[in-house]
């Protein structure tokens, strides 16, 4: 079947009428009406229009082929709604009809009813995503553009995220950094380093992750040396070394973990890779301390054996030694390929688990190539399960790390260039106004495909930068920058 991305970029004109309509309040002004486009692209239903201005304040004539119409309760066009569905033929359509209205105040709480009624539609009412004009539009604008403009926006739109010791920071920070090196911009990598250093200050007397911490409060956590290390090396700055070191495990750490996670029975998840194994070895090869190689392969080793599924060749969320329990949750694929990716970048050609680790690689993208959707090139929020969402996250982070390891010779895969390829065209076709829709939000494991179907979602400002500054530096741009 023909790749509906595949149609030229210049195809608006041949749109089909979208699934959902939306009515905005009569201001168009209104910060309500401003979220609900947000959230509406966040969670991938796509309006016929691409702008915010332009949504539209009344009911056409003919509202058949609509699954869905959500509407300002108190708006002059609910009116002129309820007028339309008196008319004969559209009586059948009341039911589809979802009003809102704007909260006195806004904050999370008063959010949430759009958020219940939009998982209401795409869980219950059959909604997809499926606009191909928006979407081929969207695929269509340069690498260059979707990477540098998501990065500045989220420096600009996120800057509470740019400056927290925790695993969204480092990712956030890491492709922001990379992909401002690759295309030169020089101011976009000195507010990184501000973000960093305030990171730093901030946290500088914070207590030892386990070592006397409060509830809530502020302590050293082994994550952020994942971008410590590498600006470390990159810029000269000491400090980031000295503080990277000072939030990481001992050696005498290190080995008890290993241990514990190859001969114990601990319980273990994707989210367990991301940080040990690779942090590990980058401090072997880079600060001179070899010993550190050994409980890195120790605990990848230990994960694959508990989490990698042979049969569906992808990584379950989370299982107990020798034993997979959860499912092949797209975010976790990312998270496990965090590890043996930087694992096997650092480790040295001769140690002798190098190719066992490196086949792994090959067996995750046949598995990858399996569970990719045929028209978007997307992967859901559950692999191979199309009652879950296309997910841009996880999608994402497929991207980043088998690109990296296609340009590192660490996977050579022939499935690879296309693969990705379509992958990278389909996250770029889910970004709007610099954000990616349908990120998944992980809250811990779940037992059942219901749990992971009914994630909440949201935007992700990191999505392309992640992905795209791997993905250009690896096949080189795909257009006109």
């Amino acid at each position: 079947m023909k790749s509906r991305l595949s149609a030229p970029a210049d195809s608006t004109l041949a749109a089909p009428r979208a699934e959902v309509l939306v009515i905005g309040p009569a201001d168009p002004a209104d910060f309500m009406f401003q979220k609900l486009v947000d959230l509406m692209v966040e969670y991938g239903i796509h309006i016929e229009s691409d702008s915010r201005d332009r949504l539209p304040l009344t009911p056409p004539r003919d509202l058949n082929g609509y699954k869905a119409l959500v509407i300002d309760a108190d708006s002059p066009a609910a009116k002129e709604v309820d007028a339309a569905l008196a008319r004969p033929g559209n009586a059948a359509l009341r039911d589809r009809v979802v009003r809102y209205r704007k909260p006195k105040e806004l904050s999370w709480h008063n959010e949430r009813p759009l958020w219940i009624w939009l998982n209401h539609l795409l869980l219950h009412r059959g909604v997809t995503p499926d606009n191909p004009a928006f979407l081929d539009r969207n695929a269509a604008r340069t690498d260059k553009d979707v990477i540098l403009g998501q990065a500045e926006a989220c420096l600009r739109e996120e800057p509470q995220w740019c400056r927290r010791w925790c695993d969204s920071t480092l990712v956030r920070l890491e492709g922001i950094w990379s992909a401002a090196g690759f295309y030169g911009r020089r101011e976009i990598r000195r507010t990184v380093l501000e973000c960093v250093d305030d990171t730093l200050r901030v946290y500088a007397d914070a207590p030892v992750y386990g070592k006397g911490e409060t509830a809530g409060g502020l302590f050293k956590h082994p994550i952020f040396p994942g971008l410590l290390l590498p600006l470390w090396k990159e810029t000269g700055i000491r400090r980031y070394r000295d503080a990277a070191l000072g939030s990481m495990e001992s050696l005498r750490e290190a080995r008890r973990i290993a241990r514990e996670w190859r001969t114990g029975a601990p319980f273990l998840q994707t989210e367990s890779l991301d940080r040990k194994p690779w942090q590990w070895a980058m401090r072997a090869a880079w600060c001179g301390e070899p010993q550190f190689f050994q409980p890195a392969v120790d605990c990848m080793k230990a994960g694959y054996e508990t989490l990698f599924d042979p049969r569906r060749m992808l990584w379950a969320h989370y299982g107990v030694r020798g034993k997979c329990c959860g499912l092949t949750w797209g975010r976790g694929q990312g998270w496990a390929l965090y590890g043996l990716v930087g694992l096997l970048e650092h480790l040295p050609a001769e140690h002798p688990d190098r190719e066992t680790l490196r086949s792994w690689l090959d067996q995750t993208a046949e598995g990858l190539r399996r569970a990719q959707d045929p028209e978007s090139g997307m992967w859901r929020n559950v692999m191979g399960e199309p009652g879950t969402r296309l997910e841009t996250s996880g999608t994402a982070k497929c991207i980043r790390h088998f690109s990296r390891a296609w340009r590192l010779g660490l996977c050579r895969s022939d499935l690879l260039p296309d693969m990705l390829a379509r992958a990278w065209r389909g996250l770029k076709a889910r970004t709007f106004a610099h954000r990616s829709c349908t990120r998944c939000y992980g809250t811990g494991p779940g037992a059942d495909l219901s749990f992971y179907a009914t994630l909440g979602a949201g935007g992700n400002y990191t999505a392309c930068v992640q992905a795209g500054a791997e993905y250009v530096r690896a096949f080189g741009s795909g257009t006109r920058d």
